[in-house]
């Protein structure tokens, strides 16, 4: 797994690259989860399903790097 927030010479710093990857994963297993489930149990199709994968993966990033930035300074990986 990789980290979100990292040390650079004593301060937090966001690395976003590896939030974007995030960010991109989480939404494309929300929204394949979130078809596959309404597929198999309405037995049908409806678009708006895919909106799903969106908000998933935004608030599944947003909890990752809230969480990531509240480690202490000490336990994050040294950036240069």
């Amino acid at each position: 797994m990789f980290s979100l927030v990292g040390n650079r010479r004593g301060r937090k710093v966001i690395r976003w690259g590896y939030v974007i990857i995030t960010f991109l994963l989480s939404t494309l297993v929300a929204a394949g989860v979130a078809v596959g489930l309404y597929a198999i149990l309405t037995r049908g199709w409806n678009p708006l399903v895919l909106l799903i994968g969106p908000v998933a993966g935004i608030l599944a990033t947003m909890l990752t790097l809230l969480v990531a930035w509240r480690v202490p300074l000490q336990r994050q990986q040294i950036l240069r």
